[in-house]
């Protein structure tokens, strides 16, 4: 990747990451993420794949709680790292139309945006939107919960 590259992604992540702290719009906020870089072909060849099972288990959680009856299948579970931004993942997991989850996640900030559609998510056709942040604890694995406040529901 060039030079230039690199500078566009720095300040559209560093946007995204200031973004990701104010936004009140989650919709907007995963809007600024799809249209300014995962939608980049030069971008999604500069991601490597990398093993980051706290996000899959987040994206789990979250769909348990908001959705229901809805599991995640970690073989359809996909998390990339930008080399130029160790601190920032993003990942995808899907089951065909009925359900598609994406994430994405500072990890210096302990901060990151989920998002989920797809059939099962009701009503049909919208987008749920979530902010989660993170925090080193205790508490099993089995025990992790998205209350409703931390979760958004927006057209």
């Amino acid at each position: 990747m060039g030079g230039g590259a690199v500078a566009l992604f720095t300040e559209r992540l560093m946007t995204l990451r200031e973004r990701l702290r104010t936004e009140e719009n989650l919709s907007n906020l995963f809007k600024y993420f799809m249209d300014n870089l995962a939608e980049d072909p030069e971008f999604r060849t500069s991601c490597e794949l990398t093993e980051f099972d706290m996000l899959f288990e987040v994206m789990s959680a979250t769909v348990q709680e908001r959705i229901g009856k809805q599991k995640l299948n970690k073989s359809q579970y996909l998390a990339l790292k930008l080399p130029e931004d160790p601190s920032f993942y993003h990942a995808v997991c899907g089951k065909t139309f009925a359900l598609v989850v994406m994430a994405f996640y500072f990890e210096d900030l302990g901060m990151g945006l989920i998002a989920c559609s797809g059939s099962a998510v009701k009503p049909r056709g919208q987008m749920i939107y979530g902010r989660f942040t993170t925090i080193k604890t205790t508490v099993p694995k089995d025990r992790l919960s998205i209350t409703p406040d931390q979760s958004r529901r927006l057209h």
